[in-house]
């Protein structure tokens, strides 16, 4: 799954380091992350009855989990979210 990593998505804050000050991880990178292990985790871990349960192939399973991981955090777009990260970490 690629993000669209224009200048606006990488200056979007979904983390940052308290201990550290200034260093961030970006939504962008942060949604490509998560999606990635989610994608790794449903290949290698979750086993073939766990989707047959809810009623899926193993590869419908593993895009609807995906597009979930990729999704779970897109509030963090927000003005409203982005301005308490820009007020608690200034130099972000």
């Amino acid at each position: 799954m690629i993000v669209n990593k224009s200048k606006v998505y990488q200056h979007m804050v979904a983390k940052t380091d308290p201990k550290r000050s200034g260093r961030y991880l970006s939504l962008a990178d942060h949604l490509e992350d998560t999606a990635a292990v989610a994608d790794y985790l449903v290949r290698t871990w979750v086993s073939e009855s766990i989707y047959q349960s809810v009623g899926f192939e193993k590869e419908e399973f593993r895009r609807i989990i995906i597009f979930l991981a990729w999704t779970h955090d897109l509030g963090k777009a927000s003005s409203a979210f982005q301005a308490r990260i820009s007020e608690a970490f200034p130099e972000v």
